[in-house]
């Protein structure tokens, strides 16, 4: 009817435009949830999140979402603690589920990430998650962990030692804990408990207490070192104790850390177990199969060194845990065979020399700090022989250990020039100082001799 009274042309337009209108409502009418459908998809994504800022005590980190495809509407995030740069034995950081995190105590020692789920409309991505970044903790390391005196019970007071450090530390700070085991696997702060002492109160009975302790030197914070939990806290005197958990199984079998080499040390952990029980280790031999395994006489300590006498055998650990009068035995997977020693040669032993005899024509010394970590220290050198020189520097105060070192071969009579500037993570300590101590050594190898030539230097503000 809407082609009536018109001419050829006109017939053919109006069908036309009926013709698409058609479609267009066909469309619209057989889509019907599409747009819907299309809002659901979840994202997948192209490009992991990343971490960027600088990992530092009190310092803002901050995440990247990375790249996902179709666009979402939306981010949920959730920060991780990791004990290895892989990011294979990780736990959830408490609260952390913004786009920014500041690097707490906690963190110290640890490597970082940070997981990202995208979301389209109700549809949520598989998480992502970024590559791990290392806190550093540049303060003492813990050499034996914090111990717990005193008898667990509601208004007895606990004592808390600091453990030892690799330095003198010049102060501690304490965390007490709440835990729900003695194996500390599920524990939480108690608020207020930050001194080296702690009294029991009434909503500590039948959990245990653990305690953590920061040690502090010139150089910073430490890691956490972590004390091994108490038994299940009592009532007041004269009530009796917490009954502990009436059975008891293994969850997981124990576990090998360490490299199966001779000289190496081993540690093994007892693996998980529902209950409280105590643990004794047996440390076995077997052949290089895994089979046909022995008890190493007096192997009975968490850890074992491996002597020359195993290269070509494998090795595991025996956990017998006791509970009750009821005891489990549990074993390890075996490690892997022991490597045969390799036949070292002889170390030339080195000899002091003196900095002209290194080959150095001059020591460029930074006049004040900060000159010192832009331009760092150059040195000039002429070779009078064939050689290969190390250079390293290394802090003396307030950070200690090595800063930068640089490895090198020069011809006879040839010359160059070598700059030694510290890493950047020895930044902070370093600006913070009103002097800096330093020493540069410069090793040099020609055929077999060796020497040693050290410079000592103070740099001030």
């Amino acid at each position: 009817m809407l082609a009536l009274g018109l001419d050829g042309s006109d017939r053919r337009r109006a069908l036309g435009a009926r013709l698409a209108l058609a479609v267009v409502l066909t469309l619209l009418v057989g889509l019907g949830s599409a747009p819907h459908a299309l809002a659901t998809t979840a994202p997948v994504n192209s490009a992991l999140p990343t971490i960027s800022g600088t990992p530092d005590l009190g310092d803002p980190l901050a995440a990247s979402v990375g790249s996902w495809s179709p666009t979402p509407t939306g981010y949920t995030y959730q920060w991780y603690d990791c004990s290895d740069p892989f990011g294979d034995y990780c736990s959830m950081i408490d609260g952390a589920t913004s786009s920014n995190y500041t690097v707490t105590l906690w963190d110290l020692g640890a490597y970082i990430e940070v997981q990202v789920t995208a979301q389209n409309g109700s549809a949520d991505s598989a998480p992502a998650t970024s590559a791990t970044d290392d806190i550093l903790a540049p303060g003492p390391t813990n050499v034996d962990p914090p111990t717990i005196t005193g008898t667990p019970q509601v208004g007895t007071q606990l004592v808390a030692s600091s453990g030892t450090w690799s330095t003198v530390p010049t102060s501690y700070q304490y965390q007490w804990l709440d835990c729900s085991d003695p194996i500390e696997d599920d524990c939480s702060t108690i608020y207020g408990a930050t001194s080296s002492t702690y009294t029991p109160t009434a909503n500590d009975v039948g959990d245990t207490i653990a305690v953590v302790v920061w040690a502090v030197d010139t150089s910073g914070y430490s890691a956490p070192g972590w004390s091994l939990a108490t038994d299940y806290v009592g009532g007041s005197s004269g009530s009796s104790n917490p009954t502990p958990p009436s059975s008891f199984t293994n969850l997981s079998p124990p576990t090998i850390s360490g490299t199966a080499a001779v000289g190496q040390t081993l540690t093994a952990s007892q693996g998980a177990w529902q209950g409280a029980p105590t643990f004794a280790f047996q440390w076995d031999v077997c052949n290089a199969a895994g089979q046909g395994c022995a008890p190493i006489a007096g192997a009975t300590t968490k850890t074992f060194t491996v002597p020359a006498a195993y290269a070509g055998y494998t090795l595991r650990v025996v956990v017998t845990a006791t509970f009750g009068g009821t005891t489990i035995p549990s074993q390890s997977a075996q490690t892997a065979v022991v490597p045969a020693v390799p036949v070292v040669p002889a170390v030339p032993k080195p000899h002091p020399i003196s900095l002209a005899d290194a080959g150095v024509q001059a020591l460029a010394r930074a006049s004040k700090v900060s000159s010192f970590l832009t331009h760092g220290l150059t040195i000039s050198l002429r070779a009078s022989s064939t050689a290969t020189y190390s250079v390293t520097l290394t802090g003396v105060s307030p950070v200690r250990g090595r800063l930068t070192a640089k490895t090198f071969t020069l011809k006879a009579r040839q010359r160059t020039k070598v700059t030694l500037i510290p890493g950047h993570q020895f930044e902070k300590s370093l600006a913070r100082a009103s002097r800096v101590k330093v020493t540069v050594t410069i090793d040099v190898t020609v055929g077999t001799h060796v020497g040693v030539a050290t410079e000592t230097m103070v740099i001030r503000h």
